[in-house]
């Protein structure tokens, strides 16, 4: 009878592809439940249920929206080496394509005013907008290079400079903050690959940035990421308590609900920043439809 025989390193391949989900849980674990923690922090307690799904979710969420630009960093560095007097022409159609990419993205967060999502009509103006501009600096690009570069980097700079201050300025989380992620997390892995030391291989300044792309996540996007969707958005609803309940026996208030764990719910007012701990048994209903008539809110 004839043996069979193993190719070398097709057992090492195996155990290397069945790993691979284990990796990926593991690193989505530990990146969601430090984006958890501190989101709850934001509010004053600490307490984050390591068996929380959302924890998960939390870290598949960050990966996606991290992993979009570093891996374009990283791909790009793999490719022949931006001149400079080609980087500020990337450098546009990069902020161009994160414009455009942070459309449908943006669907996934809640926004600090309705016109933050530029829908409808406004969001079809944006577009034309975007895409005639695209248009000009090509044909300007194509007759008139140096013109092109200036031109380019002032149209950025100024893109960025409205971004910053919409989201650290004037505090309205928009959909331009979505774009800044994208753009600004790439262009900073792509210039500190081109200045990283020789010894230092281009895949491992992606790594580096991991960390501080975490804290930014945690503090400004997952906060407002929809709960439907897996994020740290409070959830409006009603709260009816219980005839027992030490706080308003047997009325109803309407809170933003920002944590469920077994012993009861942390929640906030409507306008509040520091969480409330409710026990459960305090609890008789919770109600997520709209505002009852009247009901009060969470001081």
């Amino acid at each position: 009878m004839g043996e069979t025989t193993t190719a070398p390193g097709a057992g090492s391949r195996s155990g290397l592809f069945l790993l691979w989900p284990v990796g990926a849980a593991v690193a989505f674990w530990l990146s969601g439940f430090l984006i958890v923690a501190l989101r709850n922090a934001r509010y004053g307690f600490l307490a984050v249920d390591p068996m929380d799904a959302r924890i998960l979710l939390a870290g598949a969420w960050f990966c996606a929206f991290a992993g979009l630009p570093l891996g374009m960093a990283a791909f790009r560095a793999e490719q022949r080496p931006i001149s400079w007097p080609e980087f500020p022409r990337f450098l546009f159609r990069y902020f161009v394509g994160s414009l455009v990419i942070s459309v449908p993205a943006g669907r996934l967060f809640e926004y600090t005013t309705a016109a933050g999502s530029y829908t409808g009509f406004a969001l079809a103006t944006s577009t034309l907008e975007i895409a005639g501009l695209y248009v000009l600096v090509i044909y300007v690009e194509k007759n008139y290079p140096r013109l092109a570069t200036y031109g380019v980097l002032l149209i950025i700079f100024a893109g960025l400079a409205a971004m910053l201050w919409n989201l650290a300025g004037a505090r309205q989380f928009l959909l331009d903050a979505v774009a800044l992620w994208f753009f600004g997390l790439g262009t900073i892995a792509l210039l500190a690959i081109h200045f990283r030391p020789q010894d230092v291989h281009a895949a491992a300044v992606p790594l580096a940035l991991l960390l501080p792309a975490l804290l930014i996540f945690a503090f400004w996007f997952y906060p407002r990421l929809k709960a439907g969707w897996g994020g740290g958005n409070p959830v409006p609803a009603t709260v009816w308590f219980s005839s027992e309940s030490p706080l308003r026996p047997g009325q109803s208030m309407r809170v933003r609900l920002i944590d469920e764990t077994a012993a009861g719910y942390y929640a906030t007012g409507e306008t509040g920043s520091r969480a409330t701990f409710i026990p459960r048994k305090a609890v008789s209903l919770v109600s997520f439809s709209a505002e009852p008539s009247g009901s009060d809110s969470l001081r």
